[in-house]
């Protein structure tokens, strides 16, 4: 290869290539030195914004530099620097693409023609279809192909990791030279990097560390090691196996940034056992930053389903959650079990576990306990912060944050840990309680009850706006609140509980305080909830409709039954046939039962439907009618199925088998109605009678 002259400038002799790296930056740092410009190349700090003084004495410096930079590289090279537009930025590409861990059998790169591209795109097509055949057929044939790399810098290893051919990753790491899994794309990542972000397959990761230890070493462009890859996309099993042979001192280089990025990641994918082991070698990284910005502590304030409050479980999953125990895996611990115990362990999964979910159980609550040794090492930690400690390690914005999710075991724990933790408050000046009351977030409003003597002072607070708490209770509940509730109905009326709880607690004067706007909270919940309370109507007046219709029917049937009784009448006197028989008694009666439910059912969804609809109605009077519709409508369903069987009872006596096959096909309407309507029977009585709202007015003394 010729050699390449600079003329204008005078920066370097010679141009950077793929093999002069190491010399060309010596040159060209010296000479940003004499320029005294290389600080803008060394700065770590974020460049000034436009609007500050020295912005133009920057851009000018970070010109020069770039410059220098530029024109210190051939053609090929400079196109990968067209869009960067930062000297610094410039230079840690350069560095990246082309340091001493990327230089790889140079003479045999170097003496590849500019056509390689074209000449090993077959190569790279049978890598990409996951034919090994082929591939080692390819390389045999031409030993320099597994070298070669694509336009954006990937070699055929890259290729088969973003394929996902585990076989075509394991054979080829087999066979290349070591320093070769050592290369980076053009975005500077490793064929372990991307195994670590893109498929989160392990045995990738194991056969290449097996090869190459220090992969597990090497940054992408974003300054990104494999392991923190691996937990920023969420891939649990990839993240614990590069955390357990990745180097404490790797992690730890960077001031710790590995680290404490790390940890961050961990928290945010729910890798608590990865998050644990860090903070129990490392505690100060509890409230350490990492380089984007994000504290571990907010980080965990914005993960809910981490926390036991932040699931809904079924009655009997919450049995069985409170049934299992928790046992902590020491790390590297085997189990070792025989055959016999395999295969039991088989069939009690698939006949006890799997069913009930067992297992997602015990996944769940385990997660919920790591997560809450990781709360409490926290805590232990500001306990005795000051001020300007809590707001370094922002333990304010990540109180506000778990009060927005409803984490109640984060509010708790933080206040125990710190009293003062109480008086927080955002740039509005709403603070734990406040934010509560607009998220609908009940448990953590609860605690309000328990507070004793502060309850008076955090009650009497006024945000920014002039609102007082029950202000804020006016305000509509965010969407994905109100869509806890199936129907506008029941979501007026859990509104409607929010503001009559909030009501209770503040001072009377606070009903006709006005905000800035001059407003009281009741006219501010009226402006606040029209549509809602239109919706509502609608929704009672269309659900009314559909039972109405089902009523009148049942009705009509058995006004009918009434006068065709099984078997006719006696001639001579009138009297039915069957009448000192016992079950046309229970024909009788069920007749009459379900005659009298159903027409007291249309009666009551018709009042519904001529309900005035007024805010209050929504509270208890209109889901009382609703209950009281659905209970005799049920009612006429259940009667006229009994009608049915005893009236097949009466004509077919002596045929046992047939009436049998008859009874068991009139109980399908009724199996099949009863348990469809059941679901919004229950949800009516649970919003209006067992409000979680006032669950816990008369709870302990928690502080």
């Amino acid at each position: 290869m010729g050699t390449n002259y600079i003329v204008s400038g005078g920066v370097v002799l010679e141009v950077l290539r793929k093999d002069n790296y190491e010399n060309w930056s010596v040159l060209v740092k010296n000479y940003l030195l004499s320029k005294d410009i290389w600080d803008i190349v060394e700065d770590p700090q974020d460049p000034p914004r436009p609007e500050d003084l020295n912005f133009k004495i920057w851009r000018k410096k970070n010109a020069k530099a770039l410059h220098a930079i530029q024109i210190s590289c051939g053609a090929e090279i400079l196109s990968r620097l067209r869009g960067i537009a930062s000297a610094r930025k410039a230079w840690n590409t350069l560095a990246m693409t082309f340091g001493p861990k990327l230089r790889v059998n140079l003479d045999i790169e170097q003496g590849m023609a500019d056509n390689s591209l074209v000449q090993y795109m077959p190569l790279h097509k049978n890598v990409e279809r996951g034919d090994w055949n082929a591939v080692k057929t390819f390389i045999d044939m031409q030993p320099k192909a597994i070298f070669a790399t694509t336009s954006s810098g990937k070699t055929a290893l890259h290729i088969a990791v973003i394929a996902g051919h585990l076989h075509i990753v394991e054979a080829l790491a087999k066979i290349m030279p070591k320093q070769l899994l050592e290369v980076r794309d053009a975005d500077g990542y490793t064929a372990l990097a991307l195994a670590a972000a893109l498929t989160g397959i392990t045995e990738m990761a194991k056969c290449m560390v097996g090869r190459n230890e220090a992969l597990l070493s090497i940054k992408t462009k974003d300054n990104m090691i494999p392991v923190v890859l691996a937990s920023a996309k969420g891939h649990k099993d990839m993240t614990r196996y590069l955390y357990q042979v990745t180097r404490s001192e790797v992690l730890s280089e960077d001031n710790g940034n590995n680290n404490s990025l790390l940890l961050t990641r961990c928290i945010t994918a729910e890798i608590f056992d990865v998050a644990l082991d860090l903070l129990k070698h490392h505690p100060q990284l509890s409230i350490a930053l990492d380089f984007d910005g994000l504290r571990p502590l907010y980080a965990l304030a914005r993960v809910p389903s981490a926390f036991p409050s932040g699931v809904q479980l079924a009655f009997w999953q919450r049995w069985i959650y409170h049934c299992v125990k928790i046992k902590l895996q020491v790390r590297g611990e085997r189990s070792d079990r025989t055959v016999a115990g395999q295969l039991w362990g088989m069939l009690l999964n698939s006949i006890l576990l799997r069913p009930l979910e067992i297992e997602e159980i015990y996944e769940q609550k385990l997660t919920h306990f790591q997560a809450l040794e990781i709360l409490n090492g926290m805590c232990k930690r500001i306990s005795t912060f000051d001020e300007s400690q809590l707001r370094e390690a922002s333990v304010y914005e990540a109180m506000l944050e778990a009060t927005k999710h409803g984490i109640t075991e984060f509010i708790k724990s933080m206040t125990q840990a710190n009293t003062d933790l109480f008086w927080v408050v955002d740039e509005n000046l709403r603070g734990i309680f406040s934010h509560a009351i607009l998220h609908r977030r009940e448990k953590i409003f609860n605690l309000i009850y328990g507070l004793n003597g502060r309850r008076e002072v955090i009650t009497s607070g006024i945000d920014s706006f002039g609102n007082n708490m029950l202000h804020l209770a006016g305000m509509l509940a965010p969407p994905s609140e109100l869509d806890r509730k199936s129907g506008a109905a029941l979501q007026m009326q859990r509104e409607l509980h929010w503001f009559k709880a909030v009501e209770s607690i503040v001072h009377p004067k606070c009903k006709e305080a006005l905000n800035l706007d001059g407003m009281k909270p009741r006219e501010l919940f009226t402006k606040n909830h029209e549509d809602l309370v239109r919706d509502g109507e609608k929704w009672a007046k269309e659900t009314a409709t559909s039972f109405t219709v089902v009523g009148t029917l049942i009705t009509t049937i058995m006004f009918a039954v009434a006068f065709t009784v099984p078997g006719g009448n006696n001639q001579d006197t009138g009297i039915p046939i069957f009448v000192h028989d016992k079950m046309f008694s229970v024909f009788i009666v069920a007749d009459a039962i379900s005659l009298f439910a159903a027409s007291t059912s249309v009666l009551i969804f018709l009042g519904i439907l001529t309900s005035r609809y007024a805010e209050d109605d929504f509270l208890k009077a209109l889901p009382t009618k609703l209950l009281a519709g659905l209970v005799t409508l049920f009612l006429s369903v259940v009667t006229m199925m009994i009608v049915f069987c005893a009236a097949i009872s009466i004509m077919l006596q002596g045929h046992s088998q047939i009436v049998i096959v008859a009874i068991s096909l009139g109980s399908v309407p009724v199996i099949i109605f009863v348990p469809l309507q059941f679901r919004l029977f229950a949800v009516i009585f649970n919003s209006t009678y067992r409000s979680e709202i006032y669950s816990n007015k008369k709870m302990k003394i928690w502080r």
